[in-house]
């Protein structure tokens, strides 16, 4: 089967800010499931979850061959051993944020830069 992770921050670095920011969220960690406050041990690897489409030419039905994936950071409590799966890409700054606000600094500079020619029209009149 052919793979794609389809996400930019599929980088080394990306996971790491996700990993500490985990880790620095999660210090007082209450499971969900058993309700200890044992903490939680996160794995320094990522992890992918993977998704599959369904082929339903015929039947019984088979898995696509593409897929696609998101890095996560795997965390695991350490009384019940729940385990959790963070996306890298909302817990560290995502790629999409980034963008946006890129985009938002070009805007204000663009307004300014309108407000200003506006006010030198008056001024020339």
């Amino acid at each position: 089967m052919r793979n794609t992770i389809e996400e930019p921050n599929n980088e080394q670095g990306e996971f790491e800010k996700a990993l500490k920011r985990l880790s620095e969220k999660l210090q007082h960690f209450h499971c969900p499931i058993c309700h200890a406050e044992e903490g939680i041990t996160f794995f320094d690897d990522p992890f992918f979850v993977m998704h599959y489409d369904w082929n339903k030419e015929k039947k019984p039905w088979t898995l696509m061959q593409n897929g696609y994936g998101k890095s996560s950071v795997m965390g695991i409590c350490n009384n019940c051993g729940y385990t959790m799966l963070f996306n890298v890409g909302v817990v560290s700054p995502a790629y999409k944020h980034i963008i946006i606000h890129e985009q938002r600094e070009v805007i204000e500079t663009i307004t300014e830069e309108a407000i200003q020619k506006s006010k030198e029209k008056k001024e020339n009149k």
